[in-house]
């Protein structure tokens, strides 16, 4: 499933104004309401062969990075909460920064947290 986003200068870099790593959010992210309805929606149409409530957690994280960083380029390191993903790090430098500061391969990192290039 795909989300049409329509929301100016949010996940819209390739068609709206670039914007820095610096510019985008960092920290915990708000689920967008269209992400909470889209996922109601999936999760009832999948529920009777989805048995594993990660999955919805999973596409909860994956579709609300979609929306905020879409279209901009940058690599993002986020890792999951109950409440909804929580950027760590956006851009190459501040992802490389991150991982030289917790001691980690970049093996390592992907196996404990999200990293996605938008």
């Amino acid at each position: 499933m795909v989300l049409e986003i329509q929301e100016e200068g949010i996940g819209r870099g390739i068609d709206g104004p670039f914007k820095s790593p610096e510019e985008l959010p960092h920290g915990l992210l708000v689920v967008p309401e269209i992400v909470r309805d889209a996922l109601e929606k999936e999760w009832e149409r999948l529920r009777p062969l989805v048995v594993d409530p990660a999955f919805i957690r999973r596409t909860r994280d994956d579709w609300t990075i979609d929306f905020y960083f879409r279209g901009y380029g940058h690599e993002v390191l986020y890792r999951s909460t109950e409440e909804g993903p929580e950027v760590l790090a956006v851009g190459l430098m501040a992802r490389l920064a991150f991982q030289q500061s917790q001691g980690l391969t970049s093996g390592q990192l992907r196996e404990h947290l999200r990293v996605w290039a938008w």
